[in-house]
């Protein structure tokens, strides 16, 4: 009797479906949808798009139905805006037609409206900030100016910060200390920094003493304290640390001239921004809240002008900045040193920009001189070029970088397809193209959610619609006692007999499935109206008797040029093959495997006899 033995430990391979299509053509034929404000919450997306029937109005996508939250009813639309999640519910601002631009509370099935200015000339409320599982923002009733308020999950609170008819014009808004800061404007004492402690408001002080104002702004929260700019008559407009007690300035342009700090980055315990003065000029400045220095990249008063600051995947600050002789190019800041990454040689710089983290590493688009703006990565002190999207010196200009489902997606443009989508899963970067030919599909708005990303985009004639591609992991993992595992989680399963027209196995719909006979086998994938298949896999009798396998020999193994198969068994042929079942090589009736001229590596050596399949690892060195 035979014994089936799969000799390969733990077999993997990885492949994610893509397949962009439209959400729906919302206004018929060519007309423009304009998609836009695209926010997932739970599991919903919303967004706000024009028909052509109903307006400008709110709708809301669950990856199978597309339906509309009709505000307005009618033509006119209510031009829903500032999309904000509350709870796992929807605020936003909207004009029913009757009573102007007030506040919306939408929770999936009921649509409340909160009539701030009773009439029809709307509140205007902005700046909507959530804290403490509330929502506050500012908003004018007709009576009270523009002031803070407050909405609780039922109702809307005043908070009267200048009394009468004045404005305060909250924004700003920043959590601290289980308190909410901001600035607004008192009518006594200009535009400051107050506080509010859930109950009341007050004024934390008067920077800028008596009408005038110290304009807060910038607010950041790092080392313990609320940090911020602002102005003031005897030192202008630095930067500021509050601890809750006491507001201390950190003068970096001594005297009353302004340092406008801006690209406030917290790395680690060190503040990191960019902030001119008389002596460096505009420049990176740090503050580890006793020591400020300034890093001079352009030594003397000449500009740098640092931007772009991101925290690196390791930690380290990242930005771009010119230091004079080499243009704006990619710099480092790591345990208190500096290093230029010099991705354009010479005085042109790189223009490094858009630093986003995927998989450890930093992603960003650069010039280097020759490939145009293209995408490149960061790692441990090396930049290098991903690919050369729009081959030559043209650029591709890849912009709007997100990360979702374990895939970097991006826009890029080239002559031949436009502006479009593309994903890059750490190997390949793949091209998803809406509108076929050179016009492009002035993709842009990517957001992630529901196994897919949606998106705007034009493919030609049915103008700017709603479009999604689906992201689904179709991986499997193969164990060595040939269980099959789908890697992928939170979504529906359905394993299926490839050699039988991909026809569905009764019963087998859970993660894991334990075939009973020899043959291939796959996964459907599905999820919320997104379906993959995976790979095919096989299982086979991948052994022999016992006696049969002690009579087969592979060596050297590990093995640098070749692998000799020592057997007395008849060989019809052999195949090498990567870990994924990728063909590396086949041999037919050879005993031995060169191994020139293959990457180092593990592969399998899939050895067919005359009545076996004989499956060994070996490991090229």
């Amino acid at each position: 009797m035979k014994k089936t033995v799969i000799t390969l430990a733990t077999a993997m391979t990885t492949l994610f479906a893509f397949s962009q299509n439209i959400v729906e053509d919302l206004n018929q034929g060519s007309g423009n949808a304009i998609p836009n404000n695209i926010t997932f919450i739970g599991s919903t997306f919303y967004y706000t798009a024009d028909d052509g029937v109903n307006g400008n109005e709110l709708w809301k996508f669950d990856g199978v139905n597309n339906t509309i939250v009709d505000v307005n009813p009618g033509s006119s639309g209510s031009f829903p805006t500032n999309l904000l999640e509350i709870n796992g519910e929807l605020l936003f601002v909207a004009d029913d037609g009757t009573n102007g631009s007030e506040l919306f509370h939408y929770d999936g099935t009921n649509l409340n409206a909160f009539d701030i200015n009773p009439g029809s000339n709307g509140s205007s409320v902005s700046n909507l900030y959530i804290f403490d599982n509330k929502a506050y923002f500012s908003a004018g009733d007709g009576t009270n100016g523009f002031e803070l308020w407050e909405f609780d999950g039922t109702d809307v609170n005043l908070y009267d910060i200048n009394p009468g008819s004045g404005d305060s014009y909250p924004s700003n808004f920043m959590k601290y200390d289980n308190n909410l800061y901001f600035a607004a404007e008192d009518g006594t004492n200009g535009r400051e920094l107050f506080m509010f402690d859930g109950a009341s408001v007050s004024l934390v002080e008067d920077l800028n003493p008596g009408t005038g104002t110290s304009m807060p702004s910038n607010l950041l929260v790092t080392q313990g304290k609320l940090f911020f700019t602002a102005d003031d008559p005897t030192n202008g407009t630095e930067l500021r640390a509050y601890d809750g007690t006491t507001i201390d300035v950190v003068d970096i342009n001594p005297g009353a001239s302004d340092s406008y700090p801006y690209f406030l980055t917290p790395v680690g315990d060190t503040l990191y921004f960019g902030a001119t003065n008389q002596t460096d000029g505009t420049d990176l400045f740090s503050y580890d809240g006793t020591n400020l220095i300034g890093h001079d990249i352009n030594v003397g008063t000449n500009n740098s002008a640092p931007g772009f600051l991101r925290i690196g995947a390791n930690g380290e600050l990242l930005l771009s900045a010119d230091d004079g002789t080499n243009g704006s190019e990619l710099w480092v800041f790591e345990n208190g040193n500096a290093s230029m990454i010099d991705i354009n040689p010479g005085a042109n710089g790189s223009q490094a920009s858009y630093f986003t983290i995927f998989e450890n590493e930093v992603y960003f688009s650069a010039n280097d001189g020759s490939s145009g703006d293209e995408l490149f990565k960061y790692n441990n002190g090396t930049a290098v070029l991903v690919e050369d999207i729009e081959v030559g010196s043209g650029a591709s200009s890849p912009s709007n970088l997100i990360v979702y489902n374990d895939r970097l997606f991006f826009t890029a443009s080239t002559m031949s397809n436009g502006r479009e989508l593309y994903s890059f899963d750490g190997n390949t970067v793949n091209l998803h193209e809406v509108n076929q030919g050179a016009s492009g599909s002035s993709v842009s708005l990517l957001n992630g959610g529901l196994n897919r990303i949606l998106f705007r985009a034009d493919d030609g004639s049915l103008g700017l619609e709603l479009y999604q591609l689906c992201v689904l992991d179709t991986s499997v993992t193969v164990s060595v006692n040939g269980d099959f595992t789908s890697n992928a989680t939170n979504v529906d399963y359905q394993w299926v007999d490839c050699s039988n027209g991909y026809s569905a196995i009764s019963g087998e719909t859970n993660a894991s499935f334990t075939p009973t006979t020899n043959g291939d086998y796959a996964v459907i994938i599905s999820s919320n109206g997104c379906a993959d298949t995976s790979s095919c896999y096989t299982l086979a009798n991948v052994g022999t008797m016992d006696y049969e396998l002690q009579k087969l020999k592979l060596y050297p193994n590990p093995a640098n040029d070749y692998i000799d198969i020592d057997t007395d068994l008849t060989i019809e042929s052999v195949r090498l093959t990567s870990l994924t079942g990728q063909m590396i090589q086949a041999e037919i009736n050879n005993n031995r495997i060169s191994l020139e001229g293959i990457t180092n590596g593990v592969y399998i050596v899939n050895i067919h006899t005359e009545n076996e399949v004989i499956r060994k690892r070996i490991v090229k060195e």
